[in-house]
């Protein structure tokens, strides 16, 4: 990543966590309080969990990664 220091690519790292655990707790209690129902089932709400929790493993590993650079 030419043109980004240590510390722009760490605040990044850190902040878009930040949001997305945020954004997967939102999500988890949305999750859990809607009935096992599957005419309503907020199938678009479990995608994006999904999606979001590979989102954060990817940047867990990422921020590992950076720290040995």
């Amino acid at each position: 990543m030419d043109g980004v220091d240590d510390a722009s690519l760490e605040w990044y790292v850190e902040h878009r966590l930040e949001y997305l655990q945020h954004r997967q707790e939102r999500l988890r209690s949305e999750l859990m309080s809607e009935t096992v129902d599957s005419e309503h089932f907020p199938y678009d709400r479990l995608r994006e969990y999904m999606e979001n929790k590979g989102r954060i493993a990817e940047l867990k590993r990422l921020r590992e990664r950076s720290e040995r650079w």
